[in-house]
């Protein structure tokens, strides 16, 4: 959500009837350490072998720090912030983060799952009837990493968009 907040300068210039937006997974995927973290770590002597222990631990880790690249209260707040940038007249649609049922992945990120599901209810929250649930998409629409879209899932998110867009 940051780097798409940073950006908003440029983005008025477009003059948008209505902006859809799909964010959220990178901000809500559990993580050991934040990029500030990770960054410090690697410019210490020992800091290399500090990330490759975690990294062998990392589910472990996930557990316990429990740590999101985007808080859920600074998540909102980015979303506030992006639709203040906008005229009051630009719509938007905010398409829902997808919940991965994939069983490496869902053991790899313990606590995707209620991430997801956090981050969604801040997304319905913020859009409230123009927000798109994605919840519901069959797992053969997903790759198999059981987050990024087939052409399946595109076309699927795409009827629901436009439907939406007939209604507002």
């Amino acid at each position: 959500m940051k780097q798409i907040v940073d950006q908003t300068g440029y983005y008025p210039m477009y003059d948008p009837d209505i902006v859809i937006l799909q964010v959220g997974i990178i901000d809500c995927v559990p993580r050991v350490l934040g990029k500030f973290e990770r960054e410090l770590l690697s410019k210490l002597i020992m800091g290399n072998y500090v990330i490759k222990h975690i990294k062998n631990n990392a589910k472990k880790y996930r557990r316990i720090r429990k740590k999101v690249w985007t808080p859920p209260g600074i998540f909102s707040n980015e979303l506030v912030k992006l639709r203040n940038v906008f005229d009051k007249r630009v719509k938007f649609i905010s398409i829902g983060i997808v919940e991965t049922k994939n069983i490496l992945r869902l053991k790899q990120l313990p606590g995707i799952t209620n991430n997801i599901r956090k981050y969604n209810t801040i997304l319905k929250k913020e859009f409230k009837t123009n927000y798109i649930s994605i919840e519901n998409m069959p797992d053969n629409y997903l790759m198999q990493d059981g987050v990024h879209f087939t052409e399946l899932a595109h076309a699927y998110t795409y009827k629901k968009i436009v439907k939406l867009i007939n209604k507002i």
